[in-house]
């Protein structure tokens, strides 16, 4: 089994980056060791539960994405639940060790009478009090981006309360992107000339991350609402 999942990861970075390649042997050795974790009781897990976007890089070198807890947002992106175990005190927040919560888990929480993408929600948002969302000024009007770096920027879209920190700067209706784990970006759907630039941004930060997700730009309508932008 471990000879045909090795087959996988190099068909899947063959050419790629010393970066890319380095993140499909993790994610590689992450999926081992999650086949052998048991299931956890929801209270056991529920502080450890957080959402995560991942893309289609991620979902084509799963041997059985079916076991995972994917949700399609869009053509190319998924919601998960990922359980983050508590990091070194040595270890930034962002190294922190973690792994994909698998179907059978939420289906067991969930028969329990547990919340879990709830859960999840919650605690992001908790965790987000502190999250740093810096304003760049440019010739068509202004560009967000989150830089927290713990982790969790990307996830911070499926937040209802990122539309009330961000609408008061963009707009009632606004862009946001999440080309990888690390960086959530966001600018107003107008001028033109302001979503090509958020656009080039985005297609830059994405080529080569090792946690890259999609180039999907989001229309943000109001507190957890979110469609695919369609120029």
């Amino acid at each position: 089994e471990l000879g045909g999942r090795g087959a996988v990861e190099r068909i899947a970075t063959s050419g790629e980056s010393d970066a890319v390649l380095g993140h499909a042997v993790q994610r590689l050795c992450s999926s081992l060791l999650q086949e052998a974790s048991p299931v956890l009781c929801f209270t056991d897990a529920r502080e450890l539960l957080y959402p995560r976007l991942v893309g289609r890089a991620f979902v084509s070198t799963l041997p059985n994405p079916e076991e995972l807890q994917l949700t399609p947002l869009g053509a190319d992106v998924w919601e998960t639940l990922v359980l983050r175990f508590k990091a070194n005190p040595a270890q930034a927040a962002s190294e922190s060790r973690s792994r994909f919560v698998r179907r059978v888990e939420v289906e067991t929480w969930t028969s329990a009478g547990g919340a879990p993408r709830t859960q999840a929600v919650h605690n992001l948002a908790r965790a987000s009090e502190r999250a740093r969302f810096l304003q760049h000024d440019t010739a068509d009007g202004p560009l967000v981006v989150a830089q927290s770096r713990d982790g969790l920027d990307a996830a911070r879209l499926l937040l209802p309360g990122l539309y009330d920190v961000l609408a008061p700067t963009l707009g009632a209706r606004f862009l946001a992107t999440t080309p990888h784990r690390d960086t959530l970006l966001a600018a107003p759907l107008t001028p033109p000339g302001l979503v090509t630039e958020l656009q080039a941004r985005t297609d830059a930060a994405l080529r080569g991350a090792p946690h890259a997700i999609s180039g999907q730009l989001w229309v943000v309508s109001g507190p957890g609402r979110l469609a695919p932008y369609a120029p």
